[in-house]
Order: C-alpha cells, then structure tokens, then sequence
C-alpha cells in the first residue's frame, strides 16, 4: 500500500485550494437551480468539504485554515 505524501510547500498547498476552489465553481455552475438559499447551502457544503480533503492532503506545519480560505474567498 502507497502512503501519500502530504504537501508542505506553501505554493503547492496553495495550488491545491485554487483546484478545490474551481472545481466548486465549475460544479456550482451546473448545478442549476432557482432557489437562492439551497444554492448557498450546497455552496458552503462544498467548501466545507473540499476544506476537509485539503487539511487531509496538507502538512499540519502549514497554516492551511488561512491558505485555504484566502484562496476560497478569492475565487469563489
């Protein structure tokens, strides 16, 4: 069985989150709906989730709470 490493670069965990932060907006877009709140509620479902498989993919030396949600809050 392979272990993952888990990224300890800052540019490298950065990268990571702007992938989670498009792949949320890309699935959002598709995800048509007329309901403004249930749309908010998937979208801060999404990033809570891809907030979870970040911190299981970044070093716990990194500040990757902060990475993550700069990168979020600027793109999405």
């Amino acid at each position: 069985m392979r272990m993952s490493v888990l990224i300890d670069s800052p540019s490298r965990a950065a990268r990571l989150a702007r992938t989670i932060a498009s792949d949320i907006s890309l699935y959002m877009q598709s995800n048509v709906t007329d309901n403004a709140e249930a749309k908010r509620l998937e979208v801060e479902r999404q990033i809570e989730h891809g907030r979870v498989y970040f911190k299981s993919r970044v070093s716990a030396e990194l500040d990757g709470d902060a990475i993550y949600a700069e990168v979020v809050e600027s793109l999405l």
